[in-house]
């Protein structure tokens, strides 16, 4: 790893009431938060800038008011509707439901699409090939 050194003023540890270790580390988690806010690296690169692993990290952004969702434009779009597939279908008659529960998990098995049609809706979702345990996924369209 690279070594950048950032002058600063030699008591601004102690007006922060920290030491010089902590406000090294804080600076770190700091620069990771930021670059991981703005889509510069990923959650495991931040983590590893931070100096701790990438559940920890995700955990600690909440503190640094940074989300540790960062998903971006089609990913919103895709993961809403995959919740509200799953929501609708939850609300479904048990006719309309069954398809939910007929896979591992009570998940849509990895096999063909399903579509379901309601009076009101028409849902369509693709399994998740890589994970069919993990059922609907975000590939779920409402119309």
């Amino acid at each position: 790893m690279k070594l950048v050194t950032i002058p600063i003023p030699d008591d601004l540890p102690q007006v922060l009431k920290m030491t010089d270790e902590e406000f090294g580390r804080e600076a770190r988690m700091l620069l990771a938060a930021k670059l991981y806010e703005l889509g510069k690296v990923s959650a495991g690169s931040a983590a590893q800038l931070a100096g701790t692993d990438r559940l920890t990290f995700l955990a600690l952004l909440s503190r640094y008011g940074v989300a540790a969702i960062n998903l971006q434009g089609e990913e919103v779009e895709h993961e809403i509707a995959a919740a509200r597939m799953v929501a609708s279908l939850r609300r479904a008659p048990p006719p309309y439901r069954s398809a939910l529960e007929r896979g591992p998990g009570g998940g849509v098995s990895a096999g063909p699409a399903v579509t379901l049609r309601t009076p009101n809706r028409e849902s369509s979702c693709l399994p998740n090939r890589s994970n069919p345990s993990r059922g609907v996924g975000s590939r779920c369209e409402l119309r």
